[in-house]
């Protein structure tokens, strides 16, 4: 066994939790998820990265940072920042989680860990852009499969990789761990992989930027579920597993309907929702042409 693929164990002087909120419905997110780290996790300090700080109340183990927006589609790319943020506040483990997410029970006092990026689901690279053209037909997309993949290859060959050799990560929540200076560079690298995906129009291309900016440092990416299944919830990660039967967890299940009935209070308004959806489209095509307009960003700095 590698040193790599070693475990380790990290509590909450050496490892935060981190969380990106851009809006009204996600501050909300941003909000309760602070409140579950008070309760289930205060051994834990969450950084949060937010666009109105003052709407979010002060807690102990809550540090809490203004946001500027940098993306040009929909954001996911700056969650980069989560990781700067972290390593500035001197941690040197940091676990990116959705602001959408909850905590359902108390985390364990220590994370069981491995050096480089721990995510809970984790694909090749190919094999993943196999299954999304295979699902293309039944997906509304902003870009087609067959544009995302040639823009794939061209970022991977730009930065002398084979996309043979590259790990798509499911980013609804994922650790990494590493020597400052490499997740730096990371940080760096998937920077301007956002760029070039945002320029490129591939909207949802945050698992692609991780696997091949962790590729081209040199971090090791692991399948690795650091946390119980059963002491958070997230859609992405419990749906499908809730609706076979497959966990039973009551908290799990009672987030879930919490989720259900949130989502529906939100869209209480069908002509203001409609309206909001329409202006955000705007602004993102807005950011987009504004984006196309500076030049195609070049990968190696």
């Amino acid at each position: 066994m590698t040193s790599a693929d070693q475990q380790f164990s990290v509590d909450g002087a050496s490892a935060c939790f981190a969380t990106l909120a851009f809006g009204r419905d996600y501050r909300y997110h941003a909000e309760r998820l602070a409140l579950d780290f008070a309760v289930h996790a205060s051994h834990f300090p969450l950084v949060m990265l937010v666009d109105r700080p003052q709407d979010i109340m002060p807690r102990p183990n809550l540090r809490t940072l203004l946001y500027r927006p940098e993306g040009a589609l929909r954001r996911y790319h700056d969650k980069r920042l989560l990781v700067r943020a972290g390593l500035d506040a001197g941690y040197a483990t940091v676990v990116v989680i959705d602001a959408n997410s909850r905590l359902v029970e108390k985390l364990p006092d220590m994370l069981e860990l491995r050096k480089g990026v721990n995510a809970f689901i984790t694909q090749p690279v190919l094999e993943h852009l196999r299954e999304e053209e295979a699902a293309a037909s039944t997906r509304k997309r902003f870009a087609s499969t067959a544009h995302q993949r040639r823009c794939l290859e061209r970022a991977a060959q730009s930065l002398g990789l084979s996309l043979e050799n590259v790990t798509f990560i499911q980013e609804s929540i994922y650790a990494l761990h590493g020597p400052e200076d490499i997740l730096r560079q990371f940080v760096e690298c998937w920077g301007r992989l956002g760029h070039f995906m945002d320029y490129h129009g591939l909207a949802w291309s945050e698992g692609f930027a991780i696997g091949l900016a962790a590729a081209a440092v040199g971090l090791d990416v692991h399948e690795n579920r650091f946390l119980p299944m059963n002491c958070f919830y997230k859609h992405r990660l419990h749906g499908a597993a809730l609706a076979r039967g497959q966990l039973e967890a009551p908290r799990v299940l009672q987030a879930q309907e919490d989720a259900r009935l949130l989502a529906r209070f939100m869209r209480r308004h069908p002509l203001n929702s409609r309206l909001r959806s329409l202006y955000s489209t705007a602004s993102m095509a807005a950011r987009w042409a504004a984006c196309r307009m500076s030049g195609e960003p070049r990968l190696l700095s």
